[in-house]
This record gives structure tokens, sequence and C-alpha cells, in this order.
């Protein structure tokens, strides 16, 4: 079995971590997001579906998160932006 990733992966100077602002009231959802962000379930064809939420409200359980439904819902935002990007491609 063999593992390929994308060149620009591999090259530092492509793969440079975006910045960005992130505002108070989206924090916990962003982080929740982070946490959670290997939590796909995939499409036969090697696509994403979405996020597996009893992951994520185990993970939100988990960390004490205040307003767990408010901030799954946020999450979902970031979720379907997501895979609204990958339908682009």
């Amino acid at each position: 079995m063999e593992i390929r990733v994308p060149p620009k992966w591999l090259d530092p100077e492509q793969n440079k971590p975006e910045r960005f602002e992130v505002w108070p009231e989206n924090w916990q959802a962003k982080e929740l997001f982070i946490r959670c962000q290997t939590q796909w379930r995939w499409r036969p064809d090697g696509r994403r579906a979405g996020l597996v939420y009893s992951e994520l409200i185990a993970m939100g359980k988990l960390f004490s998160v205040k307003n767990l439904e408010r901030v799954m819902e946020d999450v979902q935002v970031i979720e379907i932006e997501i895979l609204n990007q990958e339908a682009r491609r």
C-alpha cells in the first residue's frame, strides 16, 4: 500500500498556515472543530460526507463546552462551508 500526498503538503513555502481573526462569539465553535477535525464520515468516492456528530458531542461534554447546542450549530456552519468548498473543486 502506498500513501500519496499532494506535493504542496511537502513544500513548506506552499503550506504556510493562514492567519485569520476569530470573533469571540465563534471561539468555542472553532475550538471544538479543531479538536474534532479528524472526525469525518467519508463517502465511497473518498469525499467527506459530514462530521460524526456523536464524537463532537462527546468532545464538547469532555471539555465542558458551555451552550453545547448553540456551539454545535456553529460547528455545522463550518462543516457546511468545508463541504461546499470541496464540492467546488
